[in-house]
């Protein structure tokens, strides 16, 4: 028994779904056959890819040696590597693989023992990863240069060898530095005999004495998982290259001095009304209670009360919006469409306007928030504008209590920041000497892209000028005229970089360059809050910036 009502309408179609499915794919032991081929095809390429200095550029994580369909089912599991034997986060993979159109899970798939098992992870490791705040579903792929997740690619009925080939293509495009080379491990004849012997118990096996130096021949007596491929090097054989590109090896070192001699200023500040839509930029602002007034107050939701962003529908930045306080609206703009406005003045008592609605998809961030439905006109207009039936614009209740995901308090109170539908802070700072640095690492040819443009896809309320590339990230607190902001820590980057903020037109770049060149930590800019001692304090393009000691 269970509690709550049975799927009685699936369990009635489940008859017809079968039938479906046999009209579609045939019987249960073709569609078998099919997706474990596909299967078999991925592992073994992935099994032989290595840099072109011969270092391997995967892990792979298994217990057969894909050879049986009796024993292997349609699941490849992996984590790929850098050509000097760094692990490659599985966050900054999935990223890629969003970017290209390509469905693949990343972490542990709600099975941590599994995970345990196959990462060579102690219960030690697993607490660990723990106080560095890892969690499930979240992005810290990589705690002490250790893969807290894998990378997993599923196949259906409906998969193709042209859907393989695309991810093959990204992987080796994307990752493997130089040529690729293609060569079966040494020791893999070893690994078979292991399996062999795993799966038939008449089956015995031993190991070469020559393979000895490849790989850990101790994890064979208590582990059968593939894991153990990544080689343990017991000499210099193979000389591992920088997986940098070559200018971005050639850029002088960034330093991590803080400057904290006055000499930088404020030079562009930006709002952005709409969660994931278009950038206000202004000259100078009032500060709130929830950061910039107006700031990601309002948001465009799906028909199940969803958030939509960017990552889903990247024509959301060509929604522009603009704050007319003389008149007391918001305008919302898009190409080819009449524009439309909604009041700042938000309702006064609550109603059955009021809905509560989840803030974003993920279950890691996904709150409950408060907001006001802004009518059927703007909804109408959002969803010609966007092609998408359904769009609602909800308005972020005045009394609603989204506060800092992080563990940091403001001094003197026990309270967290209080938030706007941003997804992590209050503020977002970047700094164009950090933007120039990334520019200068960009190959041309591929992203040719002007500082404006690049500062814009960064989607930063402040830019600095004045300091040394990268060092934001060092700051605990910084005073921006007479107010005072604390550091919240740095910006993990997602694929939304990747898109031009004037045509929603996708990239690859900078995406790929900035995780070569910060070896997978994607984090660039700094989480703010605001610690003065009250509100409505305003701050200008132009304010003196210091970092206090």
């Amino acid at each position: 028994f269970e509690d709550g009502t049975l799927p009685f309408l699936s369990i009635m179609a489940l008859h017809h779904g079968f039938l479906t499915l046999y009209d579609l794919a045939g019987n249960m032991a073709a569609i078998a056959e099919h997706t474990f081929s596909l299967a078999r095809y991925l592992f073994k390429y992935l099994l032989t890819l290595h840099h072109s200095n011969g270092a391997p550029a995967t892990v792979m994580y298994c217990d057969t040696d894909y050879e049986d369909i009796r024993t292997q089912g349609n699941v490849v599991t992996f984590n790929m590597l850098r050509s000097n034997g760094e692990y490659i986060g599985f966050a900054e993979i999935l990223n890629m693989a969003s970017l290209n159109g390509i469905q693949l899970r990343t972490g542990c798939f709600c099975n941590p023992g599994s995970c345990q098992r196959h990462l060579g992870l102690s219960n030690d490791d697993i607490k660990t990863h723990f106080e560095a705040g890892h969690v499930c579903g979240d992005d810290k792929h990589l705690v002490n240069g250790q893969p807290t997740g894998t990378i997993r690619v599923s196949f259906g009925y409906m998969s193709t060898k042209k859907d393989v080939d695309k991810l093959i293509n990204m992987l080796t495009c994307c990752v493997v530095q130089g040529a690729p080379v293609q060569k079966l491990p040494s020791w893999w004849s070893d690994f078979k005999q292991v399996y062999l012997s795993r799966f038939d118990g008449n089956h015995q096996y031993n190991v070469s004495p020559q393979s000895s130096s490849k790989f850990d021949t101790k994890n064979i007596a208590y582990k059968s998982s593939c894991a153990a491929i990544k080689p343990v090097y017991s000499n210099k054989q193979v000389t591992h290259i920088n997986s940098i590109p070559k200018q971005i090896m050639n850029m002088k070192p960034v330093s991590k001095q803080v400057v904290n001699d006055g000499s930088m200023t404020l030079t562009h500040m930006f709002i952005y009304p709409v969660k994931s839509c278009g950038a206000v930029r202004v000259d100078n602002w009032i500060i709130g209670p929830r950061g910039f007034l107006f700031d990601r107050e309002w948001m465009v939701v799906t028909f199940a009360g969803v958030s939509l962003t960017q990552k889903q529908e990247s024509n959301l930045c060509l929604v522009e919006p603009n704050i007319d306080l003389g008149r007391g609206v918001l305008i919302l703009q898009f190409p080819d469409m009449p524009d439309i406005s909604v009041p700042l003045d938000a309702p006064s008592s609550t109603n059955d306007k009021l809905k509560e609605l989840s803030l974003c998809q993920s279950k890691v961030c996904g709150d409950r928030i408060q907001g006001w439905d802004c009518g059927n006109e703007v909804a109408v207009w959002l969803s010609e504008a966007l092609g998408r039936h359904g769009l609602r614009l909800i308005r972020q209740w005045n009394s609603d209590l989204r506060v800092f995901k992080g563990n940091k308090i403001l001094p003197g109170g026990n309270n967290k920041p209080v938030l706007s539908l941003s997804n992590q802070a209050q503020f977002l700072l970047i700094s164009s000497s950090s933007i120039q640095w990334l520019s200068d690492q960009l190959d041309k040819a591929e992203a040719d892209f002007d500082k404006e443009s690049l500062m814009n896809r960064f989607r930063s309320n402040l830019v600095v000028l004045g300091s040394k590339p990268l060092e934001e990230t060092e700051w605990t607190h910084v005073q921006i005229g007479n107010v005072r902001f604390q550091s919240e820590g740095s910006c993990t980057r997602c694929q939304m970089i990747c898109i031009n903020q004037s045509t929603g037109e996708k990239t690859q770049e900078p995406f790929k360059t900035l995780a070569a060149a910060l070896h997978g930590k994607i984090k660039f800019g700094v989480y703010l809050s605001h610690k003065s001692d009250s509100d409505n304090v305003k701050i200008s393009v132009g304010d003196k910036v210091t970092v206090p000691v």
